[in-house]
């Protein structure tokens, strides 16, 4: 999983390590491959090592649940595949390609106008005008 917010270049990644026979996740790994120094300037030059250390990972992600098997999962996903260079770099070109659809959806939608009887974008069907722009926006105010 990759971060869908606009703006946002945490170059990090969310792996979810599921089991087959129980059906659940495992674990939930938190990557991040920049170096140190690039997520201290990123939280905005905070050095609390701790957070750092969660922004870089490899980590069990702190929000997650966590199973008897998760520091399995966690190392097998060490091992395996982030011990692979190959497979971190395809890490990165798919984040790229994600935050470049995630980049372009966000200047389409800051460039549509929105009229006041049309649908709302927001996808709930209604007139924008009872909807998101009840706040008696004028017609053609572009989408937040």
């Amino acid at each position: 999983m990759f971060c869908d917010e606009a703006g946002c270049d945490c170059r990090r990644v969310m792996l979810q390590v599921m089991s087959v026979g129980a059906g659940r996740v495992e674990a939930v790994i938190a990557y991040g491959w920049e170096d140190v120094e690039f997520y201290r300037r990123w939280n905005h030059d905070d050095d609390d090592p701790m957070i750092i250390r969660h922004l870089k990972g490899p980590v069990l992600n702190l929000g997650s649940p966590e199973t008897e098997n998760s520091e399995a999962a966690f190392a097998m996903v060490q091992e395996v595949a982030l011990s692979d260079p190959l497979y971190v770099e395809r890490l990165k070109r798919h984040y790229a390609a994600f935050r470049e659809k995630i980049e372009a959806n966000a200047r389409s939608a800051k460039a549509k106008k929105v009229g006041r009887n049309d649908r709302c974008p927001c996808g709930s069907g209604r007139k924008w005008k009872v909807c998101c722009g009840q706040a008696g926006a004028a017609e053609g105010v572009a989408l937040p």
